[in-house]
């Protein structure tokens, strides 16, 4: 956004701001940055401010001028906040949070390069333009997997980035199988491990590209816990619970805000790609609807139309001749009448079962025609051309009742 917005200003051609104020140091590089290659001097003819005091920004050509937070002291005064409150002790209804502005060039102030500092400056340089072009590959690459299965190959080809040992991605069981179309927004019981990059080796997934399946009480399954420590980021899309990245041990490229970059843009592509895949399923569910009877699963007119003509045509061109057998279910008003309607819907599946097993064994087509007749449409057999379906099917009910 930093680097859209200096893009933008320098196309108008308007005079620029004396100082850009930025909400966080990121943007204030990308500012810089932008600004820089325009042929603007930082900080001689425009100044550049961020927040937070991050690495990203302490090591650049010109370091932003920004607050540093202690986040480690915020962390602690919050935590025994929070555990005074279950105490039932009083709390200060506020709570100063430590801050320090740190002056940098970006302001005009200058700072002495200690001896040595130069090589880690040139890493971390580097780190600034795989900020920049690694995510873009990362992302194309996210964006065209077909499966979760393939997001999940492109995060373990990627993981290496994250410069640890180890890397997984778990996803939570109930974004997996959602109910009713119902994202899950707390975390599910249950978790796929399906992504696993390790320096060492690791075993082989499934078809599916899952390695395990485990409580998610713990951070990862027992087949891939190791000593050590390990750190847990969650994958989240708005509300939506996914899973959890894991690293073992503390991610380095993590203080200049890379993976938490990656991290969204994968939780942007599985979201993406859940979603085609629950249009894919709406649209399969649709289709079966369209084509089958709802009560017995049987075809109905439109499977008629789709299916049996062309199994009609067939038929006749295979064998010379088409048989049709009507099944006329009796009493149906008696069984509604004496064990109400539930039993009544019973009776016409059950009767559909009988059906179903004979003409999918026999190779026939059938689809319930009407209410209550259902017939089928049977291919001629040789050594029995005239009544080997239907005798078939007479069995089956026999034996049923």
């Amino acid at each position: 956004e930093g680097q859209a917005l200096a893009k933008r200003l320098l196309a108008e051609g308007d005079e620029l701001p004396d100082i850009f104020f930025c909400c966080n140091d990121d943007l204030a590089v990308g500012v810089q940055e932008t600004l820089r290659k325009g042929g603007v001097s930082i900080p001689g003819e425009v100044m550049v401010t961020g927040f937070d005091n991050r690495e990203i920004g302490r090591n650049i050509a010109s370091p932003i001028t920004t607050p540093d937070r202690d986040y480690a002291t915020i962390g602690r005064t919050a935590f025994k906040a929070m555990l005074a409150l279950i105490a039932g002790e009083e709390v200060a209804p506020s709570i100063g949070s430590p801050v320090r502005l740190e002056l940098r060039e970006s302001c005009g102030y200058t700072s002495i390069v200690e001896a040595g500092d130069e090589e880690n400056l040139l890493s971390l340089d580097n780190s600034l333009k795989r900020f920049y072009e690694v995510p873009d590959s990362f992302q194309s690459d996210v964006y065209r997997a077909d499966s979760l299965g393939t997001i999940a190959e492109v995060c373990e080809d990627f993981a290496d980035q994250t410069r640890c040992s180890e890397t997984f991605l778990t996803i939570h069981d109930a974004y997996l199988h959602p109910e009713r179309g119902a994202m899950p927004t707390s975390y599910h019981p249950l978790s796929h491990l399906m992504g696993w990059y390790s320096e060492t080796g690791r075993p082989a997934p499934n078809d599916w590209h899952v390695y395990s399946i485990y409580p998610s009480t713990h951070v990862l399954p027992d087949t891939a816990l190791k000593d050590g420590l390990y750190v847990v980021y969650p994958l989240r899309r708005a509300d939506v619970c996914i899973g959890t990245v894991v690293t073992a041990g503390h991610s380095p490229i993590m203080a200049n805000s890379f993976l938490t970059f990656c991290i969204t843009l994968l939780a942007a592509g599985i979201t993406s790609m859940q979603a085609i895949d629950m249009l894919r399923e709406a649209n399969s569910r649709l289709d079966d609807l369209y084509v089958h009877d709802e009560l017995t699963g049987l075809y109905n007119r439109f499977g008629l139309e789709r299916f049996g003509n062309r199994a009609y045509e067939n038929t006749l061109r295979d064998y010379g001749e088409v048989r049709l057998t009507f099944v006329d279910v009796d009493n149906m008003k008696d069984i509604n009448d004496r064990f109400g309607h539930d039993q009544g819907d019973t009776a016409p599946r059950d009767v559909a079962d009988v059906i179903r097993r004979v003409t999918t064994r026999e190779r026939a087509f059938a689809m319930r025609y009407g209410g209550r007749r259902v017939p089928a449409h049977q291919q001629p057999r040789l050594g029995s051309p005239n009544r080997r379906t239907t005798q078939v099917a007479q069995e089956e009910f026999q034996a049923s009742v």
